[in-house]
């Protein structure tokens, strides 16, 4: 017996031991101690294959580790051989070893809920979300309060909206339009100066120094009131014509536009005013005078200088004619008192006689007074 050998499959003193299944490659053990010589199949240990992988283990020499994703139940995780989860995923994960996550827009258990559609971000596991403009909560299914919108329903509504109405929780947009003296899609705008009402359409009064936006109430210019600044003062003056026309104006009556008594005062002033203002001006007057006389005088003088220049020029040039004329007369006196038609002083016929015959004593005596004056 001692010199019998085991059969493959068995060993021992006896051969009554049966190797384990389990030997890798199901090879035969070791005939005398049992032991798999080349190792385990997957899913076993030990020297003689015949203990499964401990929790959390399986794969060749139990070398792997089981998905942290797979569910736990009754102290079984994964299969020891292959490493299948056998009670399933933890939520979230799908697939035979639980490596897959949800695809997006899903969650939960074997990803058989839908996120949000609220959700900007929606976590695989259990769905929490991180939301969109708008929205609030765990998975993002509740509208921002009243009065407010945006991301964490942060920003504030305008207020302006038509009616009061609370504007859109997503964009602030006013859904039916904006209050008079507002606009833009969420009514932040004012009208532009000038305009007023509904839309922004209509226009400030003519007499208008501020208008307001909303329903074009005004502030008047100086000289107008009423609500649309189309009434002249009466009794009164300035902006708004709040000022009352002076009392010793007469008949309360003033200039709507800075107050002056438009036909005088009781108390006076009114004659006191005239009078310095024609006291100023006989003054303007006086010194305009001044400055004409000395420009009359300045011009006379000066024409009296050319006069006076042109009466010697004159003067002198006679004097030196009438010397030159004394002596070609004292020259020619002899012969012109004598001039007859003689042998002496021929004269052709031709030529004209020069000077008059003097006939008598008298007119001889005539002509020789001139010649000495």
């Amino acid at each position: 017996m001692c010199d019998k050998e085991c059969v493959d499959g068995t060993f021992g003193y006896d051969c009554n031991g049966n190797c384990s299944a389990n030997c890798l490659n199901e090879l035969p053990c070791n005939k005398t101690t049992g032991h798999c010589e080349d190792g385990c199949n997957p899913g076993y240990t030990d020297s003689d294959c015949k203990t499964r992988c401990p929790f959390g283990h399986f794969g060749s020499a139990c070398n792997e580790s089981c998905n942290i994703n797979c569910l736990r139940k009754n102290d079984i995780l994964c299969d020891h051989i292959g490493g299948e989860c056998l009670n399933g995923c933890e939520d979230g994960y799908i697939g035979t070893h639980c490596n897959d996550s949800c695809e997006e827009g899903y969650y939960g258990n074997k990803c058989s809920f839908d996120c949000s559609q609220n959700c900007k971000t929606c976590r695989h596991t259990d769905g929490f979300c991180t939301c969109k403009e708008g929205w609030l909560g765990y998975n993002c299914t509740t509208g921002c309060s009243p009065g407010h919108y945006g991301l964490d329903c942060k920003d504030n509504c305008s207020g302006h909206c038509i009616n009061n109405e609370p504007c859109d929780h997503i964009n602030g947009v006013c859904p039916s339009g904006c209050q008079d003296g507002y606009t833009g899609a969420r009514c932040t705008n004012t009208c532009a100066e000038g305009y007023y009402g509904g839309n922004c359409s209509k226009v400030c009064f003519l007499n208008c120094k501020t208008c307001r936006h909303t329903d074009g109430q005004c502030s008047c210019v100086a000289g107008w009131m009423g609500s649309n600044c189309s009434i002249e003062c009466d009794q009164s003056y300035g902006e708004n014509c709040r000022y009352a026309c002076g009392e010793h104006c007469v008949n309360q009556t003033c200039d709507r536009f800075n107050g002056s008594c438009l036909l005088g005062r009781t108390d006076g002033q009114s004659f006191q005013k005239y009078s310095e203002k024609i006291r100023l001006l006989t003054e303007e007057l006086i010194e305009s005078s001044k400055q004409m006389l000395l420009w009359i005088i300045g011009f006379s003088v000066a024409l009296a200088v050319c006069v006076l220049f042109i009466i010697i020029t004159c003067t002198i040039t006679i004097l030196r004619k009438k010397a030159c004329n004394a002596k070609r007369k004292t020259e020619d006196k002899q012969p012109c008192l004598r001039s007859t038609t003689t042998a002496k002083h021929p004269v052709t016929t031709n030529i004209v006689s020069n000077y008059q015959e003097l006939n008598t004593e008298k007119e001889i005596n005539a002509y020789e007074s001139i010649l000495l004056q």
